[in-house]
């Protein structure tokens, strides 16, 4: 992980206690390593500027939402610097978006 996929993680882990297992960093899924896997069904990915930021690096990741898509996966994306900024409000997002679509 990098540092901050390390941020949101830990952040994650203080702020949710017992349910840690429920975030997995750096999960394989098909032909793609994850950023998370959270309950199985969410893929969190935090986007850096640097992997993100040509046209070619856009369309790969397209191609890969499309394809964990395919496979009933439900993509959420933060930005690197709105998880360093508001770190704790991307978890709160990320929670509050997953237990809207648990079920």
């Amino acid at each position: 992980m990098n540092q901050i996929e390390e941020l949101f993680y830990e952040t994650y882990l203080d702020m949710r206690g017992p349910n840690q297992d429920e975030l997995e960093p750096e999960k394989v899924i098909g032909l793609y390593k994850v950023d998370f896997l959270f309950r199985d069904r969410f893929v969190i990915e935090i986007d850096g500027h640097e992997s993100h930021k040509t046209k070619e690096q856009r369309e790969n990741d397209y191609n890969r939402e499309r394809y964990l898509m395919k496979r009933g996966y439900i993509v959420i994306r933060f930005t690197g610097t709105e998880v360093y900024l508001e770190t704790e409000k991307c978890v709160s997002d990320m929670v509050e978006i997953t237990n809207q679509n648990w079920g």
